[in-house]
């Protein structure tokens, strides 16, 4: 309607005028003078200006952002390494089991007959076992060590250990002759007066 129409041009009037005198205005302090050809050029010299801001915080933005760890990968590792100290652990018997009791027993009743069948006269061959069973409760390891101890009847069977539990085990079967210990002599505990 006249009405819009006139609010418009006076709106477009008010926004000429400012303009002008606002490049009028950054003219006369940036070189003293007041043309519009001058307001141009120091208008065209503060893009260039934001421009170059611009373009630095960009630069700044994207070195920040490769200074930043890899995440994804370093996620990655870490499962990598958790899954490593979990089987360090379970070797050095500090850590959960692998196997429960009863898979043990069935691995090591599958190992022992699978010696029993090498060699062309399917000779047995002694069973070399290197502290395989630290990691289970003490009496799970002792119903284990005597089942060795009972597949020992028929194949030579050498456990290497320095578990304790499995030492007192040993030297409580050495007793009757049913199992040979070869251990280092204890040294007695010597007291010491504070």
């Amino acid at each position: 309607t006249h009405a819009e129409a006139d609010t418009h041009a006076k709106a477009d009037t008010h926004a000429k005028a400012d303009t002008h005198a606002d490049a009028g205005t950054d003219a006369d302090a940036d070189t003293g003078t007041g043309t519009v050809g001058d307001a141009d050029e120091t208008e065209t010299d503060r893009v260039a200006r934001l421009v170059e801001e611009r373009a630095r915080a960009v630069s700044e933005a994207e070195a920040a952002i490769r200074g930043l760890p890899d995440i994804d990968r370093l996620a990655d590792r870490r499962q990598a390494l958790s899954r490593r100290v979990a089987i360090l652990e379970t070797s050095s018997g500090s850590g959960p089991l692998l196997v429960a009791a009863e898979e043990a027993e069935m691995v090591l009743l599958g190992r022992f007959a699978q010696t029993r069948r090498i060699g062309p006269e399917a000779e047995p061959v002694p069973v070399l076992v290197d502290d395989a069973l630290a990691a289970f409760p003490r009496h799970e390891k002792w119903r284990l060590l005597d089942l060795l101890a009972r597949l020992g009847e028929a194949s030579q069977v050498v456990y290497l250990t320095d578990d304790d539990e499995t030492l007192e085990w040993a030297r409580s079967r050495s007793v009757n002759g049913g199992v040979g210990l070869l251990a280092p002599e204890q040294e007695p505990e010597v007291a010491t007066a504070v």
